[in-house]
């Protein structure tokens, strides 16, 4: 009791003297307690919202995770003056999502969680939500990951892309690239079974991988760009030259009839979080889209499934939720509450406790 008396009188100190506002700039704020001392908030440059769970990174996070909100308040704009009524739904939901989150930062660990928030699901229209959801889904495929190598250490991991040309109608595009992945994944999946009818090709080097199909504008056609990345561990190094794969090239060009290319690189345990992410970070680039081509393919895409794993990566759990997971906390804590104004989060102490 005497240790949270002595915590809150520290908080309401601090906060009496300071009102505190996020930015891309921000100076940081030490909580002592005896010879500790707590760091609060400062800034830094992280790379994903779901893995940057240390406070030391809460206000970039908030700083990323604002933008992005602003993003989702204006597709909620654009569907509610556009759409059905199926679609208005939608939009009233993009438009409360994540309005309000609640971070726990545990005093002694530095970890700072976010515990509470309501999430549209709607990743495809929602950056928030896809951003939540990559990174949810990447710390689940990276504790799969490890265990395969602990088990199988000889396997080395790879990260493939392969792309259509770029044309005018998503649909057509799409099917083109999935047919093509279908037949690649069949034909690998029957030689290795032993099925010798079926050619060896580069492919079959794969073992396991998990893949997402991604849409985007082209950068100087303005036309539709999907392709899919792959995470791969290999039980034998694909025939690489730099990072391309000439014999791939070839079999790839043969079964989508106008498109050869294909980028295969091998990473390396410090370049798996990143490889990881780049696969599964979202299915539609909200940066080089506009809201009515977002809607587009958001339309286009309704009931396709974009992400996948097949061979030893097949069978990681969904996502149940978006929240950081609790499990292994425990020890003094305070919940920060924030609130959306419109453009950035900012601080509601009346939403905050201290345990």
């Amino acid at each position: 009791v005497y240790y949270q008396i002595q915590i809150s009188m520290y908080i309401q100190m601090i906060f009496n003297a300071l009102s505190i506002s996020f930015s891309a700039t921000y100076s940081s704020i030490m909580l002592e307690e005896g010879t500790a001392s707590y760091l609060i908030l400062v800034p830094n440059s992280p790379t994903s919202d779901s893995i940057d769970q240390e406070i030391d990174f809460l206000p970039d996070r908030l700083v990323r995770a604002g933008k992005a909100k602003q993003r989702t308040d204006e597709m909620a704009k654009h569907l509610w003056e556009h759409g059905d009524n199926h679609e208005q739904a939608v939009a009233s939901k993009l438009r409360s999502c994540n309005t309000y989150r609640v971070f726990r930062h545990r005093l002694e660990t530095g970890a700072a969680r976010l515990i509470a928030a309501y999430c549209c699901g709607q990743d495809r229209l929602c950056p928030v939500c896809a951003n939540l959801r990559a990174g949810r889904m990447a710390s689940k495929y990276e504790t799969r990951i490890l265990s395969v190598l602990a088990d199988q250490p000889k396997l080395s991991e790879w990260l493939w892309t392969f792309t259509v040309k770029d044309g005018p109608d998503l649909t057509e595009r799409l099917l083109r690239l999935r047919t093509s992945m279908e037949k690649m994944q069949r034909q690998a999946r029957n030689f290795r079974n032993g099925q010798r009818r079926d050619k060896w090709f580069p492919f079959c080097t794969v073992a396991g991988g998990v893949y997402s199909i991604e849409v985007i504008i082209g950068k100087n056609s303005g036309q539709w760009h999907p392709h899919v990345h792959v995470y791969a561990l290999c039980d034998a190094d694909p025939p690489v030259v730099g990072t391309r794969c000439p014999e791939m090239e070839a079999w790839w060009l043969d079964r989508t009839g106008d498109s050869f290319v294909v980028d295969v690189r091998p990473i390396n345990s410090a370049e798996r979080g990143n490889a990881v992410i780049e696969v599964l970070k979202y299915t539609t680039k909200f940066s080089n889209m506009s809201l009515e081509q977002n809607l587009h393919a958001w339309r286009t895409l309704q009931g396709q499934r974009l992400r996948s794993a097949f061979g030893c990566l097949y069978g990681v759990p969904g996502i149940k939720r978006l929240t950081d997971d609790l499990s292994t906390d425990e020890g003094a804590y305070i919940d920060m509450a924030f609130r959306h104004n419109g453009t950035e989060y900012v601080r509601d102490l009346s939403g905050e406790c201290v345990a």
